[in-house]
């Protein structure tokens, strides 16, 4: 940094090639061995201690402290590798570009129950899981509550908090939120077809 200066630093970080997950996983597969959380760990630490792209890796790991994931509910070392992977490549996107990739990619589907999210059915009851269209709204995107420019809260004529959204955008999000499943190719697609953690959703 001394020697190049922030500028150039940064512009070499941006162009620096980037540490691949999966990688990593990839060959420890080929290896012959059975993959495992100490191998996710091991892509990490290496990747942090030797990747070349340390800016694009600290800026990832941010946004997986905001757009989190975890083992729980069936997601495995391969979707979460998948998932860093995705992180990665985004982590100089746009936000848009990142919500998009980050609710199609299918660890996230999992993990927040949105994938598989059968839509809703009047004659038997049923209706669309709306732990996703929640979550986005309130951890991923606007919050509970509306802010002014300063980032304090906007309060209504009561001098309560003005909420940015009610129940029934939960609802109308989660009924968005429908009918995707495990990537595959070509078409027609089937509900329910055999799990595929590299791809996103179709």
């Amino acid at each position: 940094v001394q020697a190049k200066r922030y500028a150039g630093w940064f512009e070499d970080q941006l162009t620096a090639s980037r540490s691949p997950f999966l990688a990593f996983l990839d060959l420890v597969e080929a290896a012959g061995e059975k993959v495992s959380q100490n191998h996710l760990q091991e892509a990490w630490f290496t990747a942090a201690i030797t990747g070349r792209d340390q800016l694009r890796q600290r800026v990832a790991n941010a946004l997986l402290e905001i757009l989190v994931v975890s083992q729980r509910g069936g997601v495995n070392q391969t979707a979460l590798a998948s998932y860093m992977d995705t992180l990665m490549i985004d982590a100089f996107a746009n936000f848009r570009t990142i919500l998009q990739d980050v609710t199609l990619h299918p660890a996230m589907g999992r993990y927040l129950n949105m994938l598989q999210n059968a839509k809703e059915n009047p004659r038997t009851g049923r209706v669309p899981n709306e732990n996703y269209a929640r979550e986005l709204l309130q951890l991923f995107s606007i919050g509970l509550y509306r802010l002014n420019l300063d980032g304090s809260l906007v309060l209504g004529g009561d001098g309560l908090p003005v909420p940015t959204y009610d129940q029934s955008v939960i609802v109308g999000f989660s009924k968005v939120w429908t009918g995707w499943t495990y990537y595959q190719a070509p078409p027609p697609y089937t509900f329910w077809p055999t799990a595929d953690w590299r791809n996103p959703l179709v």
